[in-house]
């Protein structure tokens, strides 16, 4: 069962955070039944976009793994990439950003 209302965060991506437990000793990677094996990184964790390897790690390592779900913005959520001020001057501004006449 999801544990968010689709209607309202339906449009925007979510990423899982994996972690061991910290009253568990620190496990180094986990194994997966198909054979594959993912490691935590220098931090202890890693994530994943998948979100059914994140909930069948969820229900089977109930008590070693803490499972967060995160938002994950897409683009048009992050906001504008222009840096606003940090141009200099250009020549027919009149005025500095306080209100003081420039001198030419």
């Amino acid at each position: 069962m999801p544990d968010f209302n689709p209607d309202r965060e339906g449009h925007v991506q979510h990423r899982f955070i994996v972690q061991p437990n910290s009253k568990f000793p620190f496990q180094k990677s986990v194994k997966l039944e198909d054979g594959r094996e993912l490691k935590f990184n220098s931090e202890k964790r890693f994530t994943t976009s998948d979100e059914k390897l994140a909930r069948e790690l969820q229900q089977e390592y109930r008590k070693d793994l803490v499972v967060t779900r995160v938002r994950h913005p897409d683009v048009a959520d992050r906001g504008h990439k222009y840096f606003f001020g940090q141009q200099p001057g250009l020549p027919w501004h009149k005025y500095d950003e306080l209100g003081k006449k420039i001198e030419e």
